[in-house]
């Protein structure tokens, strides 16, 4: 899917993130695009932004976030 359409209509800092479960509970978090206000908080130059990655490359984690999406 085009992300990059949906997020242009967003002025603020935007994102999707997807989720990956498993049965251990152990899920992984990605982002899978951003805006272009988005990546200016997280990278020096956009251009040095990457898709599909661990949220964890560009947000600190957070093991709150994550115990509380664990709890279903």
């Amino acid at each position: 899917m085009d992300y990059k359409s949906f997020l242009a209509n967003f002025r603020r800092i935007a994102c999707v993130m997807s989720v990956n479960l498993n049965e251990e509970g152990d899920n992984r978090y990605f982002v899978v695009d951003a805006n272009d206000a988005y990546k200016n908080t997280v990278v020096k130059d956009i251009n040095d932004f990457e898709c599909n990655v661990p949220y964890t490359r560009y947000i600190p984690k957070a093991p709150e976030y994550e115990w509380h999406s664990k709890r279903g």
